[in-house]
């Protein structure tokens, strides 16, 4: 639960994804972006209307399984050096957790839909493969 500046970095490169990607691909393409669910939230809407108007957009979410169903114990962990613990077993504790992550999840995957993107989400604990095999088009067969 680091602070807002400490993520601007990955919305900036985000953000020059996606212009390059107005710029670059042809509309009617299949353009299917990686995001995290907290850098997106530093890039306008405009941004992504405009790519969902003119291209088959698909926002891949990228959670790790921790951040929407953390434990209801103390758990510690390394950040910055130092040693962060926290009880998620406290409700106030769980609920900022709630909030930083699962909630956060769940803006960013109705915002993106609202904005025209076909949205889907790659648990960092999945198979990528089943996931992006559902973004690809299938070969047929020959007969």
């Amino acid at each position: 639960m680091e602070d807002r500046a400490a993520g601007s970095g990955q919305a900036d490169d985000e953000e020059r994804a996606l212009d390059a990607a107005g710029r670059l691909v042809k509309p009617g393409s299949r353009v299917i972006a990686l995001v995290d669910p907290r850098s997106s939230e530093g890039i306008a809407d405009a941004r992504f209307t405009a790519l969902a108007a003119h291209m088959d957009a698909i926002a891949v979410l990228l959670v790790d399984p921790l951040e929407l169903d953390p434990p209801s114990d103390r758990v510690a962990f390394r950040a910055g050096g130092q040693r962060i613990e926290l009880d998620l077993g406290a409700r106030d504790v769980r609920g900022r957790w709630t909030h930083e992550f699962a909630e956060r999840f769940a803006a960013a995957r109705e915002r993106l839909a609202r904005l025209g993107w076909r949205v889907l989400a790659l648990r960092t604990d999945d198979e990528p493969a089943n996931v992006l095999g559902a973004l690809l088009p299938r070969r047929r067969e020959a007969a």
